[in-house]
């Protein structure tokens, strides 16, 4: 009987020590932090308002919207967004279907920017509706496509 719980005993210290250097082996591993960074995308547009419409001293041609673009500060920046594409986003009281198939009350009016206006960066656009009024002061998506370069 003696030799039995000698061979347990060994077999239990070697457990023991097994153990102790699992434990040892894991304290010393620094543990790893799980880093979870939210993605920004980047914007496929310019950010312009609607100033109001192309007027001169007494008509107004409600067809043609007059638009600051962001950073565009003279003629020559203008001219590089000549022939892209904008829209006018805005929220409305009711639903209607989207191309998904699901309800939304947010709606788009589509347009393109025609020509500069002047010298001092603003574009003339013209959209599938006409801009409502309300619309003025009111933020424009001045879209980065068609491109000509």
């Amino acid at each position: 009987m003696a030799p039995e719980k000698k061979e347990k005993k060994e077999k239990k210290e070697k457990k023991e020590k097994k153990e102790k250097e699992v434990k040892e082996v894991k304290e010393a591993k620094p543990k790893k932090r799980i880093v979870v960074r939210k993605r920004k995308y980047g914007r496929l547009y310019v950010r312009g308002v609607f100033q109001g419409y192309k007027r001169g001293l007494r008509n107004q041609h409600e067809s043609t919207a007059l638009v600051k673009i962001e950073g565009c500060k003279n003629i020559r920046d203008a001219d590089f967004y000549v022939g892209k594409r904008c829209a006018y986003v805005y929220r409305c009281k009711r639903k209607t279907t989207t191309p998904f198939g699901t309800k939304a009350n947010i709606r788009v009016n589509w347009g393109k920017v025609i020509r500069p206006h002047g010298n001092s960066g603003t574009v003339r656009c013209r959209f599938a509706r006409n801009m409502p009024s309300i619309a003025m002061g009111r933020k424009v998506r001045v879209m980065l496509y068609p491109s000509r370069i």
